[in-house]
């Protein structure tokens, strides 16, 4: 069943019964991130990042009640989520131990080689960004000769970085620094985030700025700033969604918020494709390990389309929805994926490895706070691209390319800043006291 048909056939129809659903949904899973959250900060950061799993959630809820799909389906949605939260639950204790040892800790960062490193980061983004729409013209910018180009996956490592780098500059470079960083990095970001045409790019900033606060929890003007733009830039977020579904659908105000609140309940999409017409027992079993590596092979084009073709969940999911060479398609939750590759019990293990590895980044990541550039560049680069596990399972197989890439040219600036920068020049001492 399409999404066309859910909301005409089985959403619009019983929308009272869905909204209860939401709620109760949202209260459950505001206790559970209550419960391992080392603070409020930290809990507004996962809520927005996780809140497609609410809407998704709601979603297998609502089906279920209305027997729309099996029992099979539902009790292996709940048995992989239950066991995937509890073991994180688990260590909600480590996570406290870690963030009470770090917020007292100071870091010490090499001014003048942070600020080299920041804007080359910054240039090559620039760089990327232009070749990815101007070059190749495309809003994915994933195809060049089919599978995703060389050119997306080098942005997936070089726009944390830089987003990262330019926060980290304004915050603790000097005037100078500041006023070379700032027109070089946020003119271009929203020019391309304008041609990109984003309605999530206000959020992902928000999101992206409260990351950077857990990591400088000690610095008190990060946190004031931060806050101060949090109500802005979630405003912005919000009428920036509307205005571009207004602009791209030319259609009235009313209209587009419907379509954004449609946005939402269609998080849970994939589930409304893989279990109403039983499409997920229809997929051919094939190699997670294929499924794993094959993204980053036809990132180095090491392989053709067809390999990548052969695991790719979301695609497989639209062409049996709506037929043979569609494109896209929703982001594969770990309950879908581990269904996919290792059937019912399969599943519940591949949720206990899903959580565990969310639990190793979140343990990085509690231990680069407040620690030197160097630490918390690598805490944020993980947690962008590990911490939405949960939500979007792909993130696994893009993961392996990325972190090569990642590695080879943050080794490569790393050896050549200390190269030109010895490690006596003046350093940058930050103090929780005195910031």
């Amino acid at each position: 069943m399409n999404l066309y048909g859910f909301f005409s056939t089985y959403l619009l129809p019983n929308i009272d019964l869905y909204f209860k659903v939401l709620l109760i949904v949202a209260l459950i899973y505001l206790i559970i991130y209550k419960m391992f959250c080392v603070n409020i900060e930290d809990m507004i950061t996962l809520i927005a990042i996780y809140l497609g799993v609410v809407f998704s959630t709601a979603i297998v809820t609502f089906l279920f009640i209305l027997k729309i799909i099996e029992y099979k389906y539902f009790i292996n949605f709940l048995t992989t989520t239950i066991v995937f939260y509890t073991i994180i639950i688990s260590f909600s204790n480590k996570f406290k131990n870690i963030y009470n040892c770090r917020k007292k800790e100071y870091a010490y960062s090499n001014d003048k080689s942070v600020f080299i490193f920041s804007l080359l980061c910054i240039i090559f983004f620039i760089i990327l960004q232009y070749m990815r729409i101007e070059i190749i013209g495309e809003r994915t910018a994933a195809t060049k000769g089919g599978g995703t180009g060389i050119i997306t996956r080098l942005l997936t490592v070089f726009s944390p970085i830089a987003f990262f780098s330019f926060l980290y500059i304004m915050f603790y470079g000097n005037s100078k620094q500041r006023i070379i960083i700032f027109p070089l990095f946020v003119i271009p970001y929203v020019y391309f985030s304008l041609l990109n045409i984003s309605k999530s790019a206000f959020i992902n900033i928000l999101i992206m700025l409260y990351v950077f606060l857990l990591l400088n929890i000690g610095n008190k003007k990060v946190q004031v700033t931060v806050k101060k733009l949090t109500i802005p830039l979630l405003v912005f977020g919000i009428f920036g969604g509307i205005i571009i579904i207004i602009l791209t659908a030319s259609t009235g105000f009313i209209q587009a918020v419907y379509l954004l609140l449609q946005r939402f309940v269609a998080y849970g999409d994939v589930y409304i494709y893989a279990y109403i017409d039983k499409n997920i027992d229809n997929f051919e079993q094939v190699s997670f390990l294929k499924y794993l590596f094959a993204d980053g092979l036809r990132t180095f084009r090491l392989v053709d389309i067809s390999y990548v073709n052969d695991v790719e969940i979301p695609g497989k999911l639209m062409n049996m929805v709506y037929g043979a060479g569609t494109t896209g398609g929703p982001n594969p939750r770990f309950n879908i994926v581990g269904y996919a590759f290792f059937r019912f019990f399969g599943s519940i293990l591949f949720s206990v490895f899903c959580a565990l590895l969310f639990v190793i980044v979140r343990c990085i990541f509690l231990g680069s706070i407040n620690g030197s550039f160097q630490k918390q560049l690598f805490g944020f680069f993980l947690f962008k691209n590990l911490s939405d596990i949960e939500q979007d399972t792909s993130v696994l197989p893009r993961f392996v390319a990325t972190f090569v890439l990642f590695f080879i040219f943050y080794s490569l600036f790393d050896l050549c800043i200390n190269f030109c920068m010895p490690i006596n020049k003046k350093r940058l001492i930050l103090y929780e006291n005195n910031i």
